[in-house]
Formats: C-alpha cells, structure tokens, sequence
C-alpha cells in the first residue's frame, strides 16, 4: 500500500516534468550567423555564444575520453 502512494507521489511530482528525451536528436542548437561576401569570404561572425555543429563521428575518441573523466570518473563501470 505505501509503496504504491509513494509511486503515485513520485509520478505526480517528478516524472510528470520531465522532457521527452525522443525529440533530442531533432533539436536544432543556435549556432553563429556567419556573414560572407559573394565570393564566399567571411567577413563577420555574430553569436550570443560561438557554437559550432560538429557531428558525434567527428568528435576524436581522445576528446570523448576527456568528457566522460571530467564526468565521471567511474562511468564505464557503471552497468
């Protein structure tokens, strides 16, 4: 019985808010506006902050290593 009032807490109050985690991969991040003369040149960059798409397959393994230290130290060990 308590176990399921507990549940029932746990529903209204915590899982009920949280975001649907399937649309993550269709986010579209804001990224610089880059503005270029006819020939293609670079001529300014605006940004709040400087961010660059940059796929997973891109990412060094090296770099993906030093993210999940920084972390979590015991992340692979984790089932």
């Amino acid at each position: 019985m308590f176990l399921a009032i507990f549940m029932s807490w746990i529903w209204s109050t915590v899982y009920k808010d949280l975001p649907d985690v399937s649309t993550v991969k269709d986010m579209i991040f804001s990224q610089a506006t880059v503005i270029t003369d006819r020939n293609g040149i670079e001529l300014y960059k605006l940004f709040e902050q400087n961010r660059q798409y940059v796929p997973y397959q891109a990412i060094s393994p090296t770099m993906i290593d030093a993210i999940v230290a920084m972390e979590d130290q015991r992340y692979r060990e984790h089932s």
